[in-house]
């Protein structure tokens, strides 16, 4: 499950039974729990869900699928979004994201990032190579799994960061006409396993990234790219994607973790600081309102027992804590 909301209206969340849910975000304290608002079924696992800028439709992408925009309120299509490769063989979006700006769509792919214009559904505008060919070493190799934007006060809306499951991290300008990337970190970390997440921070100076089965969020300048700046430790001990976010005031670094605790780190002492919040099981990622001091995070993994029971016995088996929660951290954010 992965949480999404981008104006703050909505919420969205993808999980394993092929759903997408949305919540409509109401602020009312005696209101303790509440099911998905609008349910969108598909028949492939969803790779991503991602709302678009102040509206209520949101992006959401397929395995072997166009990448379509549904609208939130009524679960319709809007559009369709779709990719080739060389043999004419539709691409999977194993990541895929709006621009800060909302009239361009980013697809990451094995070894290509597809451009696409909102207003004009169908076919890219433009395809980034990352890699010249799959014998070169230069580039970006593999699966890019993640994308994202700088806010557009910090930096211009052409630039955009990528990773991969190869263990890279690239800087990318479109208004280049070539290929080349700007910046890229080819061994995240040291331990070259693959990236899941990254996110810029509010500044735009910094990149921070996180991978699988890896135990350290990086920390990177933009301006010094020899060596990250620091690293902090959480618990991943899994393959699935674990999220982060860093709050718009870029004074914590909020992670959810293994154990099912949600940590935050202090960017400024880097250290872990309280409160954290706790879960029965695995936290996987964690969204704050962009306007109000409200955290959202979801829990929950597959359980090799319970799928084990479910087959002998035929029946569902409830195994974990698989659900969606709401935080007030306005505690946290009076003390900026």
């Amino acid at each position: 499950m992965e949480p999404r909301s981008s104006d703050g209206v909505q919420l969205l969340t993808n999980s394993g039974d092929n759903v997408l849910r949305v919540f409509n975000i109401e602020i009312e304290k005696n209101q303790k729990e509440k099911s998905g608002d609008l349910k969108v079924k598909s028949e492939f696992d969803i790779g991503e869900a991602i709302s678009y800028p102040a509206t209520c439709c949101a992006l959401m992408s397929t395995r072997d699928q166009p990448i379509k925009i549904i609208d939130t309120n009524t679960g319709i299509t809007r559009a369709k979004y779709k990719a080739f490769d060389d043999k004419e063989q539709i691409l999977t979006a194993y990541s895929a994201s709006f621009n800060r700006c909302g009239d361009k769509i980013y697809m990451g792919s094995w070894e290509r990032i597809n451009i696409f214009d909102v207003q004009t559904p169908g076919y890219p505008i433009r395809e980034i190579k990352t890699s010249p060919d799959r014998k070169s070493r230069d580039g970006q190799k593999g699966i890019i799994s993640c994308i994202d934007f700088p806010l557009l006060t910090s930096m211009s809306t052409d630039i955009f960061a990528s990773g991969s499951f190869s263990g890279s991290i690239a800087v990318w300008d479109v208004r280049k006409n070539t290929n080349e990337l700007t910046w890229k970190v080819k061994n995240h970390l040291g331990d070259g396993r693959g990236i899941t997440s990254v996110q810029f921070s509010p500044c735009g100076n910094y990149i921070f990234s996180g991978a699988r089965k890896s135990n350290y969020i990086g920390c990177w300048d933009l301006r010094n790219t020899s060596k990250p700046v620091t690293k902090y430790r959480r618990g991943c001990h899994t393959q699935q994607r674990m999220g982060f976010v860093v709050d718009h005031y870029q004074k914590y670094l909020i992670s959810g973790q293994h154990d099912g605790k949600i940590s935050f780190f202090d960017l400024c002492k880097n250290n872990l600081t309280e409160p954290s919040f706790e879960f029965e099981d695995f936290v996987g990622d964690v969204s704050l309102h962009p306007f109000i001091p409200m955290l959202a995070s979801v829990s929950g993994q597959r359980h090799f027992d319970s799928v084990l029971r479910l087959e002998e016995n035929n029946e569902g088996v409830e195994s974990g804590d698989s659900s969606l929660r709401i935080w007030d951290i306005s505690k946290l954010i009076n003390e900026i």
